[in-house]
Order: structure tokens, then C-alpha cells, then sequence
């Protein structure tokens, strides 16, 4: 895996909304989505040619989020384990004061004891901030246009609005990782140069530069377990699915890449959860709700005796859940920030002592019986990869062969046939909901006639025994479930062509 770090430059302010609601007050966001950079590189995808399924389809490339940046540095949302005194705040003239934040999972009873006695503690939620304790806050603008009548020649009635903008000047850093070195250069020479993004970009909004930087240094991290246990920081948002196929916000430990045996202590965690809807600006349509856990949530997790921290820290290089390449799915384990010396105060470099290092002295072994669990447990991630991928080739092979065939379906009967398939969990109980004689939804009524033409109903049932065979119940479900939402979109975007 290779990575490159770029620098975004806003050449005007932009407007990127926290939230999908049109009415009431509207937040810009604090940090720039992977999606919009995707997005840039998305506006190139017929000059990819077969590189294309590689680069936007494969999971093999991933647009990180942009942070805010001071020069060469780049930041982190200040987690959400951090607290600091109600009345005596932690940060002051764009610093932290490090002896003012106590890291919640690692007090001691008496000290919240004494602390709920004496001062009340806050959650720290807004912010960026850099190893050394600098912060980075994104400067915000607000104006308010109008809609213009043409014909009266004056503002149009009834039609305000109020635009939070990200104000121009400001620095962000991102990266592009990529599984096949040999097409990053190539990628970095479509996102690089002057761009628009956000909303209102005809307008005066939406203009930044991009351009490569040097490498950028990562956040260190520490391999200690003390008491069994490790901290997992969300680098980014979140998101995972139940054994059904279904957002969720209840996750458990193998959503998180962790081996069997491992324990999330929610007492000790700090979660924030939110839902968004991001703007697809191809397809001129909302996509589905992202169900995300918040960028900032920590997780403190209890893990076997035999926990391998290295091992774990590689398998989940690549990040976990859902939309990576959007720039979800990064975590870090351990983060010198969520550790700390004494008295539950993070370690940062401002606000460290200089000290002796203490020598910890250690040598190889040769592998033997402790670590087929951790190998095992890496095949079996191996082998779910592989299976995701199969899946979303046949998905999108079936719609570039069969996407005229099916063009007079409407999105109404994609939709029903998708409300079965999550409806029957059981396999044999889908096929029979769909394609059973005189009693399937595809085999009786006003839909018989639509299906039986162009045959299909027999197209669109082998593909599904297709991917069972291939793959099994829950995939051919899976794949039932994706298919219809993909075809409901292109009908729908038909649709709009020809308006």
C-alpha cells in the first residue's frame, strides 16, 4: 500500500453543510469529506478506461478526509474521552493546556470522586488539534442571498437564505491510498490544480487548489497493553452493518477487525453517533444514509492475554466498515493523545518532560501453536474481501449487460422486490417470496406481464443462483438487496434525461 498527502487551499469560501435538512439553521462542517475529493477524480472516470473498476469499484483506492492544517502539520478531532473543568477550560490562545484535560477511561474513582465534589467536568466535542497541542479551528463566515425575479427585476419573494461558509485562506491536509502504486501517479494528476466544490459553486463559492506535499507525520502511537486493554481512536466516521445487511450503530467486536475473545467496555467508552445523506452530483439524487459512528468516538476494549497489537495495527491498515474509499474506516490504535503519564492528563508534546526513555529489551521467536488463532482469524478477513468484491463485480456486470432490458421497470417494483429480500432472511424463503408459482411477487398480478417480457424475471433469477452458488445464502441476499437499490437509481436517472 502506498500513500500520497496533498494540500487543499481555498481560493474563495466554501459551503459544505453539516446536515440534508433545506429548512432552519444550516452548519457548515469542520472538516472536508473523502467523498468530495473521490468526487474530483469521479468527474475523470471515462479517461481511466479499464482502470476505472480499480480505482472507483475495488476498494483498492481510499480519499481520506481533509483536516485543518497549520503549514506542514496536519490535526485530529480532539476526542471525545476528553474533559476538561466546566468553569476552567483546557483550551486557551489556540493551545491546550494539557494538565487541564483528563481522559475519562483512565481516572480513578476517587478522582472522579473528588473532582464531582469540587469542579464539574465537560465533554471537549468541537476542534482540531496537533501532536504538539497547537488548535486548529476552521474560521466560519455567515451572508444571506436571495433568489432574483427576472421579470420584476428585484429579489423574489419568499426565498432567503443564510450560507455558513468555511472562510477563504484556510489550509486542509488529505491523503490518497492506493493497494496498486502503479496508478496513484496517475490519480494525483487528476486531483491536483483548481477545483469547485461544495454547494453554490457557480456562485462566488466553491474554489480551491490542490497540490502534492512532502509526507506527512503520522500520529504516534504506542504497542503498551496495560491491563489487557488497548484504545481504539475513530479517525474518521464509522460505518457497519448487522448480520442482515442493515446500518447500525450496535456494533460488536468484529465489526472493529478484533480477534475472538475481545470485549468492548462501553462504560469506559466515549460514542457519538450521527446520519447523513450525501448529494450526488451525477446522479442529481441523495444517496442512501450513511449511519455513522462520529470521527473523535473512542473505544476502550478489553483483549485476550495472546492479543498481538502489531498484527492487529496492520489488518486494519486498510481501515474497517463501510465506504472507505470515502474516507471512512480509520482507526488508531493506541494514540500517544488517549495515553498518559499521571493523574489522567494526555501525553502531548508541549506539555511532556523531558525524561530518561526507558530500554525495553526483546527478541524474536519462532512461530508456533499460539499464533494459528491470529492467522486463522486474517484468512477468514481475507476470504470476506474476497467475497465483497465478487459480489460487487456481478452487480455491476449484471446492470452494464441487462440496464436496457430492465429500463421499463419502474423504481416502485425495484423497491418491493428489495422490501422482500430483507424481509426473508432465510434464502429459500426469498426465492419462494419472489419466483414461486402464482404466488411470487414476479410471478402473479400487474407485475407478471412486465417480467415475463425480454424474460426477465428468468434473467434476474439465475443471477441470484448464480451468486448463491458462488458465494452462499446471506451474499445472494446481500446481492438481491444492492442490485435493487443500483437499478432504482438509473431508472430514475433515465427518467430525469428525458425530462
Amino acid at each position: 500500500m502506498e500513500r500520497r498527502d496533498f494540500k487543499c487551499v481555498f481560493l474563495s469560501d466554501i459551503v459544505l453543510n453539516a446536515h440534508t435538512a433545506t429548512e432552519g439553521k444550516s452548519m457548515a462542517m469542520d472538516y472536508i469529506p473523502g467523498s468530495v475529493f473521490l468526487g474530483i477524480v469521479g468527474k475523470k472516470y471515462e479517461s481511466f478506461g479499464e482502470k476505472a473498476f480499480e480505482i472507483f469499484h475495488s476498494g483498492q483506492v481510499r480519499f481520506s478526509d481533509a483536516h485543518p492544517s497549520l503549514g506542514s502539520k496536519r490535526s485530529w478531532k480532539i476526542p471525545y474521552s476528553w474533559f476538561d473543568k466546566k468553569l476552567d477550560s483546557a483550551i486557551k490562545s489556540n493551545s491546550i493546556d494539557a494538565k487541564k484535560v483528563f481522559i475519562y477511561h483512565k481516572m480513578k474513582e476517587n478522582q472522579k470522586e473528588q473532582i464531582k465534589t469540587e469542579d464539574q467536568l465537560k465533554q471537549m466535542r468541537k476542534g482540531f488539534f496537533t501532536d504538539n497541542g497547537e488548535i486548529c479551528q476552521a474560521e466560519h463566515s455567515f451572508s444571506m442571498k436571495s433568489g432574483y425575479d427576472l421579470e420584476k427585476r428585484r429579489a423574489r419573494d419568499a426565498q432567503i437564505y443564510g450560507y455558513d461558509a468555511l472562510r477563504k485562506g484556510t489550509e486542509w491536509i488529505f491523503s490518497i491510498e492506493c493497494d496498486n502504486p502503479g496508478i496513484l501517479d496517475n490519480i494525483a494528476e487528476k486531483v491536483c490544480g483548481n477545483h469547485r466544490i461544495g454547494r453554490s459553486r457557480s456562485c462566488q463559492y466553491g474554489q480551491v487548489k490542490i497540490e502534492k506535499m512532502d509526507a506527512v507525520k503520522d500520529c504516534k502511537t504506542t504497542d503498551t497493553i496495560m491491563e489487557n486493554q488497548i484504545t481504539l481512536y475513530a479517525e474518521s466516521c464509522l460505518a457497519f452493518v448487522d448480520q442482515y445487511g442493515q446500518p447500525t450503530w450496535d456494533i460488536i467486536p468484529e465489526n472493529l477487525m478484533l480477534p475472538q475473545g475481545a470485549k468492548i467496555h462501553w462504560q469506559s467508552s466515549q460514542i457519538r453517533t450521527k446520519v447523513f445523506a450525501p448529494w450526488n452530483r451525477s446522479m442529481k439524487m441523495r444517496d442512501k444514509d450513511r449511519v455513522c459512528i462520529d470521527k473523535g468516538s473512542v473505544f476502550v476494549v478489553q483483549v485476550p492475554s495472546n492479543f498481538d497489537i502489531k498484527a492487529f495495527r496492520q489488518s486494519i491498515a486498510k481501515g474497517v466498515g463501510l465506504y472507505r474509499s470515502e474516507g471512512m474506516g480509520k482507526i488508531l490504535v493506541n494514540p500517544q493523545f488517549l495515553e498518559t503519564e499521571k493523574d489522567a492528563h494526555p501525553i502531548l508534546e508541549n506539555g511532556k518532560k523531558t525524561q530518561t526513555e526507558k530500554i525495553v529489551l526483546c527478541s524474536l521467536r519462532e512461530s508456533d501453536g499460539s499464533d494459528s488463532g491470529i492467522f486463522e482469524w486474517l484468512k477468514q478477513q481475507e476470504e470476506v474481501n474476497r467475497k465483497n468484491n465478487i459480489l460487487m463485480e456481478n452487480i455491476d456486470a449484471f446492470i452494464k449487460e441487462n440496464r436496457q432490458r430492465y429500463e421499463n421497470i419502474t423504481p416502485s417494483q425495484w423497491g418491493s422486490i428489495r422490501e422482500k429480500a430483507m424481509g426473508n432472511i432465510v434464502y429459500s424463503k426469498m426465492i419462494e417470496a419472489l419466483f414461486q408459482k402464482e404466488t411470487g411477487f414476479l410471478m402473479h398480478g400487474k407485475s407478471e406481464k412486465d417480467w415475463k417480457e425480454k424474460e426477465r424475471q428468468k434473467i434476474l433469477q439465475q443471477a441470484i443462483e448464480d451468486i448463491h452458488k458462488k458465494l452462499g445464502d446471506s451474499y445472494a441476499r446481500i446481492f438481491v438487496v444492492k442490485l435493487c437499490s443500483e437499478m432504482a437509481k438509473h431508472v430514475s436517472l433515465k427518467k430525469g434525461e428525458r425530462k
